[in-house]
């Protein structure tokens, strides 16, 4: 067992052993890092002493569950020993803390008690812990439990890593939109050879662009979209350089371009058979957005206003009103003003780590919350801060999977967009959700939007074309929304001075800005 030389910190009490991240074993692997979280000095000894002997293992050890959720958020953990009983809450209240967080909800997590009643087994059980041991325990079960766990963890990890994945199959069960997509995300080149009912053709593609296409006796863009509408042809994807000759290609738009013409050439063609054949018109280099003026404007950015906001939001204490909105309900609450002065944001992000965002930062939920919660039908959850002066912040959660879900139900333009894809990467997002997210940030005409993500945000956010330009601001942040350094609060209050530095309508250099 692998030991500490730190001492420990003011919030964590016991042995503190050297971080998991840090000790290698003889095979060059990360060596496992087991969490206890027990109030008692004698049951957190067990813990040790039981793994001491075993090279495979480090521990940390806590006595509250506030000094774990530090440990978690600073360091990896591979599993989790917890009491039923702990000084600030208790071993299932905490274990249903971590579910409620998609970075926390995979870790193992076994409860070690005194309590042996078949009641508190079964309940500890069914809301979905690892196991559950009593004390007194014997050391070597003890371990027997933990290795097996570990182990099984560890199998699911590289049965996911050693899989070998094929892009072979049919469009009823991976699109063709997916399809391309998937292609230029891997930046591969080669080419997407298709067979429908009535005919066969190919795509190519170098470094994950499109270059050209055949359709039966189609070629170029025509052909691109025609597969567009084939929801039932068998394809494969045979990877490989790209031999065509540059007289050869006959593709120039990128793939983002040409999805979103596609879709256009679709919503005209069910609109000539509902209605008739629409006069031809030329296409745009770009769909265009007729804007909606019956929508609240975004507020302009205020100095004054803005400081306001920025103070009340730095105190921990400053807690919003959580709102749980049917689409008519929204449709008023985004309308009307509540208050002299509203900064209106939206948070794009995956629906349950948009939640575990939110709550963190929200008083408890009302009575009239609760009942709300339980209609049927569609809703979207909001956050409300009334401030003094009469002034209202409020943050509007989309699902970054569908942001155009309530689109029609959103009357006012966001001052500033908080953008946080799935894993920090925009290119985890579908085809589709991408062009609709695209689309929705121009029709509300968003000037700032501050991304939060990996290092390749940026480049992907440049894909689909939302880039820094006269009108707009964009900024990528590093972090994944909900880690320390990338929790709602702070993001929120970058986001109100970029709000403010959006009021000069100055393109960066760089085409972005960095924090």
């Amino acid at each position: 067992m692998a030991k500490r030389s730190a001492p420990p910190s003011a919030n964590a009490s016991g042995t503190r052993l050297k971080a998991a991240a840090m000790v290698r074993g003889a095979s060059g692997s990360r060596i496992p890092t087991v969490l206890v979280v027990d109030g008692d000095r004698v049951s957190r000894r067990f813990v040790e002493l039981a793994l001491a002997d075993d090279p495979d293992f480090v521990v940390e050890v806590v006595n509250d569950a506030q000094a774990a959720l530090e440990i978690l958020g600073t360091q990896v953990i591979d599993l989790i020993v917890s009491e039923t009983v702990l000084p600030d809450m208790s071993g299932l209240q905490f274990y249903r803390k971590l579910s409620r967080e998609s970075r926390l909800r995979g870790v193992p997590f076994v409860l070690l008690s005194a309590d042996s009643r078949a009641h508190t087994k079964v309940q500890a059980l069914r809301a979905g812990v690892d196991d559950y041991l009593c004390k007194p325990c014997d050391p070597s079960e003890f371990v027997a439990r933990v290795s097996a766990i570990l182990e099984r963890q560890r199998r699911r990890r590289n049965e996911a890593k050693n899989k070998s994945y094929t892009l072979a199959g049919s469009f009823s069960t991976m699109p063709f939109p997916d399809l391309v997509s998937i292609v230029e995300v891997g930046q591969r080149s080669g080419i997407l050879a298709v067979t429908t009912s009535d005919t066969s053709g190919r795509v190519f593609f170098d470094a994950g662009r499109v270059v050209h296409a055949e359709f039966g006796t189609l070629k170029g863009e025509e052909a691109f979209y025609r597969f567009l509408n084939d929801d039932e042809g068998q394809f494969e994807f045979t990877q490989g350089p790209c031999t065509l000759e540059s007289t050869e290609r006959t593709i120039s738009l990128s793939t983002t371009a040409l999805i979103m013409e596609g879709a256009r050439r679709s919503d005209d063609a069910r609109e000539s058979r509902r209605h008739g054949p629409k006069q031809p018109s030329r296409r745009p280099k770009a769909l265009s957005v007729r804007p909606d003026h019956s929508r609240v404007s975004a507020t302009k950015p205020d100095v004054a206003a803005a400081r306001h906001y920025e103070l009340a939001l730095r105190e921990n204490f400053t807690l919003g009103d959580l709102r749980l909105l049917n689409e008519t309900e929204l449709a008023a609450f985004t309308k009307n003003d509540e208050a002299q002065h509203r900064l209106h944001l939206w948070l794009i992000a995956e629906r349950e780590e948009g939640v575990s965002a939110l709550l963190p930062l929200a008083g408890a939920p009302s009575e009239r919350w609760l009942l709300d919660s339980l209609e049927p039908g569609p809703k979207l959850l909001g956050l409300s801060f009334h401030l003094r002066d009469e002034r209202l912040l409020d943050v509007l959660l989309l699902d970054a999977a569908t942001p155009a879900a309530f689109k029609s139900h959103l009357r006012r333009c966001p001052s500033v967009v908080v953008l946080a894809p799935p894993r920090g990467d925009i290119m985890a997002l579908g085809t589709q959700a991408r062009v609709a997210l695209k689309s929705l940030l121009d029709e509300f005409a968003v000037a700032a939007v501050v991304g939060v993500g990996q290092p390749t945000l940026e480049e992907g956010l440049s894909r689909i074309g939302v880039v820094s330009t006269p009108s707009r601001l964009v900024c990528c942040l590093r972090g994944v929304l909900g880690d320390p350094s990338s929790d709602l609060r702070r993001l929120i209050l970058h986001a109100i001075r970029f709000w403010l530095s959006s009021g000069a309508k100055v393109e960066p250099a760089s085409g972005a800005m960095r924090a």
